[in-house]
């Protein structure tokens, strides 16, 4: 039987529901890099075409990622403006472009350029006791046997790929306190390998096997560590407790006192990480490269920072770069020590304290080849700080900055750093010298 014209007109109808419109963003110059006082701009396009459009959009150019230096309105023709910007001294704009449409949706893009990032200069001195501090923490850490505790922990043999020699560690940082991790290299007796060691970014969560063994299936002799004082391989949900509990917030615990910072363990746990290491037979001896993101990236630095031994780093958008980056006009980087003041001593005592781990003032003892990037519409770790960081290290440095990047790399923005990165580590795993280009991307 045929459904009568009515049974008809009472099926639902589904309606294709169309995509929210968003804007393209094309930066000038491309590269996002300019001198001081050079004109940069934005092409804005929405899209899809035909979108219901705004009327215009509007722009907050903020130096630094923080200070408001202009409120731009921009009319929208056929869907298509220009933002313009520019900037007299060293520094970087962040653009937050905005604007509401007819139909009552939202568009909003990000746009960012750097000027004269060679001359972008620390918010804050270094302390004149700097060196001092650290020498004196690691010759404290000298005296801790490194005990270490090896053992296959939670991790299936069926997660090892054959030929690949894997085991959890966890070594003393001090009387409580050690630092946990995995290790992996290919199982071919005698034979000694370049050890790459590699850093995680922020979080309270578990690590994968596979960041250890698909390097060591490279050549490595790969090491891999957590910042936390935990099992590597406990299900999601005693992470989730942690973070949402005693580790909430961990990178500002203890932020007003250099003695009581979550982070005085955690970094000198990434010397007592490359201590390991060294002490590992199948070491060959030469090449050992820190490696990391983000918090991974800043531990990679400090690694070369607190160990000679560091051959090399290769660091992409590194958190804790210029951490008093409110006194020169710029964005916190994470974990925003100066935002988190509540219940402290004193605002002075963080800020001051922050200088104690602030890669910026460990960037002077830094002398190996350093590969580092930075997103220029990064709201996390911004880039001004990381240009200030890389201007203090004391080695020869290649600075990768990537125009429409945010902190994630969404759109595959981080693209040119993992191309550069991959030359780098595969130069460096076959002992070849870091293939250094003096220009800034």
């Amino acid at each position: 039987m045929r459904p009568t014209l009515l049974a008809l007109l009472c099926l639902p109808l589904f309606v294709i529901a169309q995509p929210a419109p968003s804007l393209l963003v094309a930066p000038s110059p491309a590269s996002g890099v300019l001198r001081a006082g050079e004109r940069a701009s934005a092409a804005l396009e929405l899209t899809p075409a035909g979108s219901p459009a705004p009327a215009s959009l509007t722009a907050s150019l903020r130096q630094g990622g923080r200070t408001e230096i202009a409120k731009l309105d921009l009319p929208l023709s056929g869907g298509n403006t220009t933002l313009e910007a520019t900037l007299p001294e060293p520094g970087s704009i962040l653009a937050l472009i905005n604007g509401p449409t007819p139909d009552g949706k939202k568009v909003s893009a990000r746009a960012g350029w750097i000027f004269s990032p060679e001359l972008i200069r620390p918010a804050a001195p270094r302390p004149d006791d700097f060196d001092a501090f650290w020498d004196t923490e690691l010759a404290k850490l000298a005296l801790v046997p490194l005990d270490p505790v090896l053992s296959l922990g939670k991790t299936p043999a069926s997660a090892i790929p054959a030929g690949i020699e894997y085991t959890q560690f966890s070594l003393a940082v001090s009387a409580t306190d050690r630092v946990r991790g995995q290790l992996a290299y290919p199982k071919q007796d005698g034979k000694k390998f370049p050890a790459l060691v590699i850093f995680q970014w922020a979080g309270v969560y578990p690590l994968s096997a596979g960041t250890v063994t698909g390097n060591a299936a490279q050549g490595w002799l790969a090491v891999n560590i957590s910042a936390h004082d935990l099992p590597i391989d406990e299900p999601k949900a005693f992470y989730d407790a942690l973070a949402a509990g005693p580790l909430k917030n961990y990178g500002c615990i203890g932020n007003d006192d250099r003695a009581k910072s979550y982070c005085l363990r955690m970094f000198l746990g990434v010397r007592r990480a490359l201590d390991f290491v060294r002490a590992q037979p199948s070491w060959d001896g030469r090449i050992l490269v820190a490696h990391g993101t983000s918090q991974g990236g800043t531990q990679a630095l400090i690694a070369a920072a607190l160990d000679p031994a560091i051959t090399a780093v290769v660091a992409n958008v590194p958190a804790y770069c210029d951490q008093n980056g409110p006194a020169a006009g710029r964005a916190l980087p994470h974990p925003y020590w100066l935002a988190n003041i509540e219940g402290r001593s004193s605002t002075e005592a963080v800020a001051s304290t922050a200088r104690y781990f602030d890669v910026v003032h460990f960037a002077p003892r830094i002398r190996v080849p350093v590969l580092v990037s930075a997103g220029l519409i990064d709201e996390t770790c911004p880039p001004a700080g990381i240009a200030a960081m890389a201007n203090q290290l004391a080695g020869p440095r290649e600075v990768i900055f990537m125009p429409q990047a945010n902190h994630k790399g969404d759109n595959n923005t981080h693209a040119p750093y993992l191309a550069r990165s991959k030359v780098w580590l595969d130069l460096l795993r076959t002992g070849k010298a870091a293939p250094i280009t003096t220009a800034e991307k």
